[in-house]
């Protein structure tokens, strides 16, 4: 298990601020107990505390208090509203797209069995499943901001199993600003044996993340039957 310093930094300074205070709180308490003593705000506590209440029971009852308090309760309260709403119009550091014009070949390309290093192996001896190809479907993550985002994954969701793809052989990338990358969303196999049916209509959803970014979530339907076979939902 790897160890941060960062994490090593945050428990140094819990565990001096826990040693400053045991040190320090005994005495400053005993000063002020001694200098309440000198003072005599010790003598006649309950004339004391009577007076103030008093006080504030004259502040209470001020029609200043009312009209203060509830400003500053509206105030506090829209505050934390408008906070909210900020934070779910928040826009994702990073975007998911898919051009159905497949520009570049980058979002939809072919792979044949005899150029995939882990199939050709299972494939020797037999030319007719080598000239086969399998079709790579991709979508595009861009970063929106403007600093450089660390360690940025993708994980695709089907159908509640939690199932990690990489980008572009990579298990996690860093994303300068304005830079993107691609993440394989679906792969069709175009043999029977290990075939999906492209007829029926199958819906994932993708999340993508990094160290320092916020998390984006965008869901992809996929079919055969339709063009373009790959649409980003809403």
């Amino acid at each position: 298990m790897s160890i941060r310093w960062k994490h090593v930094r945050v428990v140094a300074v819990w565990l001096a601020g826990a040693v400053a205070t045991v040190a320090v709180v005994p005495l400053l308490g005993q000063f002020f107990v001694s200098l309440a003593d000198e003072q005599g705000w010790y003598a006649h506590p309950s004339a004391r505390v009577h007076a103030v209440l008093s006080a504030l029971t004259a502040i209470t009852a001020s029609p200043w208090f009312h009209w203060l308090g509830g400003a500053t309760i509206g105030f506090a309260g829209g505050v934390w509203l408008d906070a909210i709403a900020r934070k779910r119009d928040i826009q994702p550091d990073l975007e998911v797209t898919f051009d159905p014009t497949n520009p570049g070949g980058r979002f939809v390309y072919s792979v044949k069995f005899r150029d995939d290093v882990h199939l050709s192996l299972s494939m020797v001896g037999n030319p007719p499943l080598e000239d086969l190809a399998y079709t790579v479907y991709c979508c595009r993550v861009t970063n929106r901001t403007n600093r450089t985002l660390r360690q940025v994954n993708a994980r695709i969701f089907p159908r509640g199993e939690n199932l990690s793809f990489v980008f572009s052989s990579k298990t996690s990338c860093d994303l300068h600003p304005g830079a993107s990358d691609y993440v394989k969303v679906w792969t069709v196999y175009h043999t029977s044996p290990i075939g999906e049916d492209g007829g029926a209509k199958h819906t994932r959803d993708i999340v993508i993340s990094g160290l320092n970014a916020t998390r984006a979530l965008k869901g992809i339907e996929f079919n055969l039957s339709e063009t373009p076979a790959l649409k980003l939902l809403d």
